[in-house]
């Protein structure tokens, strides 16, 4: 993987589960340029009820 060198991110959120794609979407709303990482599939790991908890 490659991060482009010249760019520049208000925050950087390492793991794109449901509570890092949560902080990534609050912060990209509030207008931060956001840089999401993650070292398998987005959202791979996550179970239900792990992302009810989150949630409420």
């Amino acid at each position: 993987m490659e991060i482009p060198t010249s760019a520049t991110y208000d925050l950087c959120v390492i793991g794109g589960g449901i509570q890092g794609a949560g902080v990534a979407q609050a912060a990209a709303l509030s207008e931060l340029s956001v840089a999401l990482i993650e070292k398998t599939d987005w959202a791979a790991h996550w179970s239900t009820p792990v992302a009810h908890r989150s949630i409420k």
